[in-house]
């Protein structure tokens, strides 16, 4: 079916109209990888005698044109309307915005003609209701207080703007306070590490409002309507209006769609350059947000309303993409047709496409008069009820920023003799929307990429055919893959790693293989992951070694891309390659760094085959999952090798916990890369959500064991299997309603704060061998503020006797805890190791630990 539409665009007569904003998409052909052209208008000329008709309200005219009644549909629908423009004329159909009393509409009109008389007239695709704002009511306001979920807007002294007709937006001008302090405790920690206490306060002369309940404009005094505004609130006026409004040229203003149900947005200035965002809708997940325009910094992110969350926000469900594209990457210039499955019918589709690129055509013959709106990446596209999409787009576009896990996030400089090898690479990353993107669920793939000769292409998928003639084709499909990226470039296939799934590993042209890479562990780790995870879909793993300004790397689904430290030399002649293996002694200034190696790297990314490629995370709260897993599962290959000692990896692990000890601070795990914004550095970021997620893993593997650990995430792996998940879905699969594995995650994944501990002897216990000293009682008690003492993690002692020392391993429950430790020859002392468990010991003088040294 894919293939008859692809080639269909081939044979049929291209006509496409774009106008700013508004798109109206009708068939279309285009030379491959060519720019398209706009094609005579004389296919539209037939409908222009009814343009005119409709445009000028002639509807008693009407009859002499129709061979049926389907003109009165015209009349009925329009008679009480101010004005309609009909904005594109195309070959049996209108694309058409009108304006009534109270608000205004995008719609399409569809029509037959024979013998010069049109029938069978039909009004649909309607983007409705658009409201629009043609002046302002006045009100007095004097100590006004409104409560806005657990904000308080209190309104000294100034006057409220009432939009009309489009009577949900508000504007006030005077003096006026917002203030909020959250019922969410870690919500209020992050207001005392960022302003020093746990409220959040401004005070503003103007504000922006959005408001469920406006019943207290009525009690106001009202001074009337205005049709302009002063110049504060105009420029808050137009930012609004710019940032939520759809400019409508015909009629020279600007639309608005409505907003969710039970949506309040306040907007208020933080400075000169930026605003706060403050929103509250109890509909949605997290309910309570309080951001600043600049940088997108959450400040506030949490639920306030506990009860059943009902979403009137409807999600398309994306069941296969097939993609066929041509990219000339030394022109940026990108063109391509894409059939797109939803597993449910719908007239509505949202579609990502990133600057630069632009939809030109409709390739589904059947469809008639598709209404696209287009805000920013955005495309809103309307047309009659279908499973599928099939469109053409193009356009140009600059490859993708490597943004990166960094392995180390400072370096020497580059010496200026190694800058550059000749090698290109082109990265197009599903992030930035260099397809019609229909949004971040997992669905199945078919993707065809022709770049010019000479060149290679990885994409996510596995390769199932590559074809060389004037240019190379590839062709990749997958059982599932979140979004598609591609990486095209002057690389070459230069080892291959036989493991349980083959992995290809590549390097650029002018390179040498990295002769000290381990290419046993790669195949250690890949087929212990393999043994523990579960088989993934994948005929064969692509990792391309490059260069790169720092080390780091990005798993995409089939394939990874790894920046590998920075050579030292130049190619210095046609046979001398340049070797990945020669560092240049980096400052090692890096949270996540373990070994130093960039087998350590590869072993990451290589997790993300799984953790990201068979589960992935919903929001930035739940990147924990992924980044946490992939970073345990290093840690976790080795513990298994023969090649690192238990002494070597208690190192590994104190010094992964100083890093988290350093940045516990910033927030909670489930932070996630809001971390990142609040404080502006991405070693906080790593340190909580890689580190002490980490930490975390591997302390619930100490808990429960080995073997049940990771049946329990394989469990989770099957359920979810190709799914984007929640923290709360991942931690109910996991515990399967075990209340110590639930207690467990709720405090370590929610809080940021660290148990204190304090170990005691119990010399007045019953038990305790006051002779011999064999059987010693102890106390292991959680020290702090109450929310922060009823962890549950498991602990290790050592125990020194008079012959030996060995471990005895706890587990803490309770804040206070008695552990009865026996054996065979005098204790002499008892002390808590430094091992996996995330705590702070609060030590007690040796002197009193133990009376009979």
């Amino acid at each position: 079916m894919m293939k008859k539409i692809l080639n269909l665009w081939l044979a049929v007569c291209f006509i496409w109209v774009m106008e700013f904003g508004f798109v109206n998409l009708d068939s279309a052909v285009n030379v491959y990888g060519q720019e398209p052209q706009p094609t005579s208008t004389s296919a539209s000329t037939s409908a222009q005698t009814l343009k005119i008709l409709i445009e000028e309200g002639r509807w008693k005219e009407l009859p002499a044109f129709f061979s049926d009644d389907s003109y009165r549909n015209l009349e009925d629908y329009f008679s009480t309307s101010k004005s309609i423009k009909i904005i594109t004329s195309q070959l049996n159909n209108l694309t058409y915005k009108v304006k009534f009393t109270h608000q205004g509409e995008i719609g399409v009109i569809t029509f037959q003609e024979k013998e010069g008389k049109y029938s069978s007239l039909k009004i649909g695709n309607q983007i409705r209701p658009l409201y629009f704002i043609e002046k302002f009511k006045k009100y007095r306001a004097v100590n006004v207080t409104l409560t806005v979920g657990n904000a308080k807007l209190n309104f000294i002294n100034g006057y409220f703007y009432e939009t009309v007709p489009f009577d949900w937006l508000v504007l006030f001008k005077g003096k006026w306070n917002f203030y909020i302090k959250p019922d969410d405790r870690e919500e209020r920690l992050t207001l005392i590490r960022n302003f020093k206490r746990d409220y959040f306060t401004h005070k503003s002369q103007t504000g922006i409002f959005i408001l469920t309940q406006k019943d207290f404009l009525d009690g106001l005094v009202s001074s009337g309507e205005v049709t302009l505004l002063d110049k504060d609130l105009q420029s808050l006026y137009h930012m609004y209006r710019d940032a939520y409004g759809i400019e409508i040229k015909q009629f020279n203003e600007y639309w608005y769609l409505p907003f969710p149900q039970e949506t309040n947005l306040v907007v208020f200035k933080k400075d000169k350059k930026s605003f706060y965002y403050y929103s509250y809708n109890q509909n949605l997940v997290p309910d309570t947000r309080l951001a600043v325009s600049e940088d997108n910094r959450l400040i506030l992110n949490y639920n306030l309303y506990k009860g059943l969350k009902l979403s009137f926000i409807p999600k398309q469900q994306v069941s296969e993409v097939q993609l066929s594209i041509f990219f000339n990457p030394w022109k940026n210039y990108i063109s391509g047709t894409t059939m797109i499955m939803y597993k449910e019918p719908s007239n509505l589709r949202m579609l990502e496409l990133g600057p630069g690129l632009k939809l030109v055509g409709n390739l589904d013959l059947n469809s008639k008069g598709l209404n696209v709106f287009r805000k920013r990446d955005k495309y809103y596209l309307m047309g009659s009820e279908s499973k599928s999409l099939a469109l053409y787009y193009n356009g140009y576009i600059r490859p993708t920023r490597e943004n990166f896990e960094l392995f180390k996030l400072k370096q020497e400089p580059v010496p200026k003799d190694s800058r550059d090898s000749g090698d290109m690479f082109y990265f197009l990353s599903k992030t930035h929307n260099f397809y019609p993107n229909p949004g971040s669920d997992f669905f199945k793939t078919d993707i065809t990429v022709t770049v010019p000769e000479h060149l290679n292409c990885l994409v996510s998928g596995n390769l199932v055919e590559k074809k060389v003639k004037n240019a190379t084709v590839f062709r990749y499909t997958s059982k599932a893959s979140k979004g598609i990226s591609l990486i095209t470039g002057n690389f070459k296939l230069a080892q291959k790693v036989d493991a349980q799934i083959p992995i290809h590993l590549y390097i650029p042209n002018s390179f040498g293989f990295p002769k000290n890479l381990n290419l046993s562990e790669i195949k250690e780790a890949a087929n212990l992951f393999i043994r523990t995870f579960g088989p993934i879909d994948l005929s064969t793993i692509n990792i391309l070694l490059k260069q790169g300004k720092k080390e780091g790397g990005v798993s995409n689904n089939g394939f990874i891309i790894v920046n590998l430290p920075t050579p030292k030399k130049k190619v210095i002649g046609p046979a001398m390659y340049i070797t990945l293996d020669a560092k240049i002694d980096p400052k090692k200034f890096s949270p996540i760094l373990i070994r130093d190696r960039s087998e350590d790297h590869i072993i990451h990314e290589l997790a993300h085959q799984w953790w990201g490629g068979v589960i992935s995370w919903t929001s930035y709260q739940d990147v924990w999952i992924t980044e946490g897993l992939a970073h345990f599962s290093v840690l976790y290959f080795l513990k298994h090798t023969v090649s690192v000692s238990e002494r070597r990896f208690n190192r590994f692990i104190r010094k992964l916990k100083r890093w988290a000890f350093r940045y516990s601070d910033t927030g909670p795990i489930i932070y996630g890369s809001r971390i990142n914004l609040l404080e502006k550095k991405y070693e906080a970021y790593q340190s909580v959500v890689y580190n002490k997620s980490a930490l975390v893993f591997l302390m619930l593997m100490d808990l429960i064991g080995e073997k049940e650990f990771t049946r329990r995430l394989r469990s989770v792996l099957d359920k979810y299997r190709y799914r984007s998940i929640t923290s709360r879905q991942f931690i109910r699969q996991f515990c399967n309603n075990d209340d110590m594995l639930l207690k467990f995650f709720q405090k370590w994944v929610y809080s940021r704060a660290i148990p204190l501990v304090e170990l005691r002897l119990l010399e007045d216990d019953k038990e305790y061998d006051k002779k011999e000293f064999k059987k010693v009682v102890i106390s292991i008690k959680q020290l702090g503020e109450k929310p922060d003492r009823d962890f549950i993690f498991p602990l290790k002692l050592r125990v020194t006797t008079n012959k030996e020392s060995s471990p005895e391993s706890v587990i803490i429950k309770e804040k206070e805890q008695r552990f009865v430790i026996t054996r065979d020859s005098t204790i002499r002392t008892i002390d808590i190791l430094d091992d996996v468990a995330f705590i702070k010991e609060k030590k007690q003088p040796s002197s009193s630990r133990f009376r009979n040294k």
